[in-house]
């Protein structure tokens, strides 16, 4: 995050609540005067999924830091939606074309057709700007392709996707709604979302060659 921290105040039954974080791994501290300070460390967030961390703080001096290790919570207990995260980590070590289009088939009981080859190998069907998704049976016309929650395509339901190459260095996260949609949902078709990546206070960079 570019402002490095964000802090929040639990109410009077010890609830909290840190909203938009961009995806990535954090830590978080709980700290109270009078009692030891807990942090909690390796928590990784992806898009459009709430984590529940929990914290119990014991009595004790202010100097005093316990450091909690555990794993990140994998169920989002907030939402019914069944959605699945294509990471960064994936991204980059999965041989595919690197298309939004490819990187969503990868997600079990999605299809891709129209101008894909229906096994991807390394990249082989190239970029397939005619590609349709479709999950368990549903239509390929009922799939809608956003980039962070934006509709790309036309406003048809039937006509929502990009036709458009989209670099794969631009993603931080692919993220694919499958079933559970929300009732704004134009479709119940297959909806994924490219989360572009976000600044920071590090300078680094990358390069990508095709062909």
């Amino acid at each position: 995050m570019i402002e490095k921290a964000r802090t929040a105040v639990t109410n009077e039954s010890g609830q909290y609540t840190i909203v938009s974080l961009p995806p990535g791994v954090y830590s978080v501290t709980f700290a109270l005067p009078g009692f030891s300070t807990t942090r909690r460390e390796g928590i990784e967030m992806l898009a459009n999924f709430t984590a529940q961390v929990n914290a119990e703080m014991k009595v004790g001096g202010v100097a005093e830091t316990v450091e909690v290790t555990a794993e990140t919570p994998i169920v989002d207990v907030q939402s019914a939606a069944v959605a699945r995260a294509v990471t960064k980590d994936i991204i980059k070590e999965i041989p595919t074309g690197g298309t939004m289009y490819q990187l969503a088939a990868m997600m079990v009981g999605v299809t891709i057709s129209g101008g894909a080859a229906v096994v991807d190998v390394g990249g082989a069907s190239g970029s397939p700007v005619g590609a349709q998704l479709s999950a368990h049976g549903g239509a390929t016309g009922d799939e809608v392709q956003m980039i962070d929650g934006l509709r790309v395509g036309t406003m048809m339901s039937n006509s929502g996707r990009t036709n458009q190459t989209l670099s794969p260095l631009l993603f931080e996260q692919v993220d694919v709604q499958i079933s559970g949609h929300a009732g704004d949902a134009p479709s119940i078709g297959v909806q994924s979302n490219l989360i572009p990546r976000t600044g920071g206070n590090g300078f680094h960079g990358a390069a990508l060659s095709n062909g």
